[in-house]
């Protein structure tokens, strides 16, 4: 019996199953990008171009905001924002086109 703690040990920590690796902090851009999209998904919602519950927006929010870190430029964090809202599991519905996500966002981003 103690055989098989030991191999479940020993392979546990070859694949790292000893400690979970802590995540990242978030920077000051991305509490900032996070407190946008926020503003920018509230706004959305508003307009009536997507449908988030209450009890849904903030994992539609992290889903966002991770994408819209993930982009190598800010013409992209807009596409990737799109794309995460519309593929979320945690949106209900999306009745806007791409077109007009994007220029809502952009809209909504440039001030």
């Amino acid at each position: 019996m103690s055989d098989k703690k030991s191999d479940l040990a020993a392979l546990l920590g070859a694949v790292g199953g000893d400690e979970p690796e802590p995540e990242p902090e978030i920077g000051e851009f991305g509490l900032r990008l996070g407190a946008s999209i926020r503003e920018a998904l509230l706004h959305l919602r508003g307009l009536e171009l997507v449908e988030i519950e209450d009890e849904s927006l903030e994992a539609v929010l992290a889903e966002c905001t991770e994408a819209g870190l993930e982009a190598r430029s800010p013409k992209q964090v807009i596409r990737r924002v799109i794309r995460a809202l519309i593929k979320s599991d945690h949106t209900e519905e999306v009745y806007g086109t791409d077109d007009e996500l994007a220029g809502e966002l952009r809209r909504y981003f440039e001030g």
